[in-house]
């Protein structure tokens, strides 16, 4: 706990210069603060004085915290059909999924695209 108390009393007297510091949030949703120089003190008559503050600790978390972890989770739920092609390229940040997405489209329509497993599906007797 002293610890904590000492890096957060560090922070508060040498945070001089202006920037954004990512935050997850509790339902692991990405957010991002901005923080102007000085912003732990504030101003009172006899100068600058820090701001009181109560240090919160929530050790552990229901949902997947990094980013191979929550890759997992989307891939399990897109192997159940629980996400779709959208949910999954957006939880594993594929770049440019809309591009992928259209050309997918496009072949599936053209009749040049089976997703995956298709094949072995179409052997199964009904």
């Amino acid at each position: 706990m002293r610890v904590g108390y000492k890096l957060a009393d560090l922070i508060i007297d040498n945070y001089t210069t202006e920037r954004y510091v990512a935050i997850a949030g509790p339902k692991g949703e990405k957010t991002a603060l901005a923080l102007r120089p000085r912003h732990f003190m504030i101003p009172t008559a006899d100068g600058l004085t820090p701001l009181k503050y109560v240090l919160n600790i929530n050790a552990g978390s229901s949902l997947p915290t990094s980013r191979q972890a929550r890759a997992q989770q989307a891939d399990r739920a897109f192997a159940i059909g629980t996400y779709d092609r959208q949910a999954w390229y957006q939880a594993n940040q594929i770049p440019n999924w809309q591009a992928i997405e259209q050309r997918i489209e496009r072949r599936e329509q053209m009749g040049m695209w089976n997703p995956p497993g298709a094949r072995q599906r179409s052997g199964r007797k009904q």
